[in-house]
């Protein structure tokens, strides 16, 4: 232990005492968690800023669709349409696997 302390005292000025210099240390690391804890609070601000956005732009779909009520009409037709965009892009191998994905 006392080698971490000369190592730490080197750093600083000989005449520094040893407890300043581990107190800035400690201010400083405690500074750096502070700045993480912000950034992800800034995180989680901004993507709730856009889950509200999206939620309230689409409310009335999110409301059929909790209510049961979600209904497309002539669904036959729906689902022929689905299928022939499946058919047209089942062969397509261009670009790559999303890095996310593998």
């Amino acid at each position: 232990m006392m080698n971490n302390l000369n190592a730490i005292r080197k750093e600083f000025h000989k005449d520094t005492p040893l407890e300043s210099v581990i107190l800035n240390r400690m201010q400083f690391k405690k500074y750096g968690k502070v700045q993480k804890m912000r950034q992800t609070v800034r995180e989680i601000k901004s993507g709730t800023r856009m889950i509200c956005r999206v939620v309230s732009e689409n409310i009335h779909l999110l409301s059929k669709a909790f209510k049961n009520q979600f209904v497309i009409p002539e669904f036959k037709h729906f689902c022929d349409q689905i299928e022939t965009i499946y058919d047209r892009c089942k062969d397509n191998d261009d670009g790559n696997v999303g890095s996310s994905l593998c």
